[in-house]
């Protein structure tokens, strides 16, 4: 974590997220955040792909954990990234900020707007 209130994943380069991934993923997050407040900073790896189903899986989780989830920055490296990553924000806009950038202190600055008045994980 950068700060008490932001949480990075980060993917490997060159592999491929199943579905499986995915729920190991999100059992990990839970019990770091344990159902506080939080921003999650996603760092997606060089030419690291998910399946459909562990697309599918991400936008269900996420809506399962909106109440609290704050923010979320996703760092991408490819334009193939960035066009999945764009469709990816329409579905979980509606639960909480998202963007993409290309740098990480970007993201970091743009996510620090919304952490200001939450207290520590």
């Amino acid at each position: 974590m950068f700060d008490e209130h932001i949480v990075e994943i980060q993917y490997n380069d060159n592999v491929i997220v199943a579905r499986k991934d995915v729920f190991e993923l999100y059992e990990l997050l839970d019990s770091v955040t344990d159902n506080r407040k939080h921003a999650k900073l996603l760092i997606v790896g060089k030419d690291t792909k998910l399946t459909e189903e562990a697309k599918n899986v991400i936008i269900s989780e996420n809506e399962k954990r909106k109440e609290f989830i704050l923010a979320e920055a996703i760092i991408v490296h490819t334009l193939g990234q960035r066009i999945i990553t764009n469709l990816y924000i329409k579905f979980v806009s509606s639960f909480y900020p998202t963007q993409c950038f290309d740098q990480q202190e970007k993201a970091l600055n743009w996510l620090s707007q919304f952490i200001k008045i939450q207290k520590p994980l």
